[in-house]
């Protein structure tokens, strides 16, 4: 996420500052404008910033300050999402469990889509709760419920959870996570980004930018289903 919403404030504050150097008179209003709401003056004229943006001398450095304030804003939205949904208490069998792995909340689409996300009809999201549970959540909102599941069941869900890992996977059992990584290809780092912007269209007068979610490795159960 941090990655994501470095990438997305990245772009937008390039495009500003491209569609502000278009010319001296709209470089000159950002100016006026900087001025009046800091009382802060700036002592460069609108060409030589200009200037400095076209010949890519002002490096732009995002901090941690966009993420966080980000985080912070969305967090009531997704409760209130994760809430509003319905959820389903896993139960692994004695001889199973769930692993754990350094990005938990495991999106599934249904088998044959390309739209990855929360709201997409049809998703499921995984969250490992303990190694005997896991948290099964789905659309629309009905009460809550606990099931027992197989050990099919198990080996799909830590397979999803595996591949939608970046660089660790975590389990109490060597053999078991071998096996897991060997059936979910997680032998190296996934080397698609979860994201991928893009330009759909570029004028001195500005742009549309868009941004989808990549594919990972999704596992399903026979029949097609989601687990």
């Amino acid at each position: 996420m941090r990655e994501y919403v470095s990438k997305l404030y990245e772009r937008g504050i390039t495009e500003m500052m491209r569609l502000t150097s278009v010319n001296e008179a709209r470089m000159q209003s950002a100016i006026d404008h900087y001025e009046e709401d800091t009382g802060n003056k700036i002592d460069v004229s609108a060409k030589t910033m200009i200037e400095a943006i076209r010949r890519g001398g002002i490096r732009l450095v995002i901090t941690e300050t966009p993420f966080l304030r980000y985080i912070f804003d969305i967090a009531k939205k997704i409760a209130d999402d994760i809430i509003g949904a319905s959820w389903e208490v896993l139960r692994a069998p004695a001889d199973a469990g769930f692993i754990l792995c350094d990005a938990p909340v495991t999106v599934v689409p249904v088998r044959g889509t390309r739209q990855v996300g929360f709201h997409v009809p049809g998703t499921v999201t995984y969250i490992p709760l303990a190694r005997g549970h896991c948290l099964r959540v789905t659309r629309p909102y009905c009460r809550l419920r606990y099931r027992t599941v197989d050990l099919q069941m198990v080996e799909l869900i830590n397979q999803n959870i595996a591949a939608n890992s970046d660089r660790f996977i975590m389990g109490p059992i060597r053999e078991e996570l071998q096996t897991v990584v060997g059936r979910s290809g997680c032998l190296t780092p996934n080397r698609i980004k979860r994201a991928t912007f893009f330009e759909l269209e570029k004028t001195d007068d500005g742009s549309f930018q868009g941004f989808e979610m990549n594919h990972r490795s999704y596992f399903y159960l026979p029949n097609g289903r989601t687990p």
